[in-house]
């Protein structure tokens, strides 16, 4: 037997209007015999609404309430980012800050009475998330740099989900929030050779 056969179709489901702002600024301190350091920070605020829904021929909304959330609410609000490399001699140390606004996810319940329905949604509300990169670097040779670095140092995670939204103990985060990646930290080694 070959695979059922499937029907899809498109449409535009709502209008979106994001607005933002996005703000950087640069400063440099020279600290003579102990280094120069290069301060750096930006922040961004943006919203996102989501309006003019379209209808079924029935009447009824083409979006959920877990699809709009995937469109506005499920990315921060503000983002800051703030920190500096310091250099000094063959040395430098860059450290960066980063704190990602909250955010809240509707979630798809997997038991209970409200399992796997399509218009009643766990409502998570995910708490702003704070983030360390730091990277270490040396300047071997003329052309050698080398850094030992990670970003997300402190292995944060997005928030933990109840057992009756974790899909079975799969996701035992909210993936569907766009602060972190459920992956955790990522830390390196890196070599730039220039020839």
């Amino acid at each position: 037997m070959g695979p059922e056969p499937s029907t899809n179709y498109f449409t535009n489901g709502a209008n979106t209007r994001t607005t933002g702002l996005d703000i950087t600024a640069r400063y440099s301190s020279d600290f003579g015999q102990y280094g120069k350091v290069d301060w750096d920070a930006a922040v961004n605020f943006n919203h996102t609404n989501v309006k003019d829904i379209a209808r079924t021929g029935e009447g009824t909304p083409v979006l959920n309430a877990q699809q709009i959330s995937l469109m506005s609410t499920e990315n921060p609000a503000n983002k800051l980012i703030f920190g500096g490399i310091w250099r000094r001699g063959k040395w430098n140390v860059a450290v960066h800050e980063i704190r990602y606004g909250h955010t809240t996810s509707n979630l798809t319940f997997v038991s209970g009475s409200n399992a796997f329905s399509t218009t009643d949604f766990y409502h998570q509300i995910n708490r702003p998330r704070f983030v360390t990169n730091l990277e270490v670097g040396y300047q071997v040779l003329p052309q050698l740099h080398l850094a030992l670095g990670g970003n997300n140092v402190g292995n944060a995670h997005p928030s933990r989900v109840p057992s009756f939204t974790a899909d079975y103990n799969n996701n035992l985060y909210d993936t569907l929030s766009q602060q972190l990646s459920e992956e955790g930290g990522f830390y390196y080694l890196r070599a730039d050779l220039t020839l």
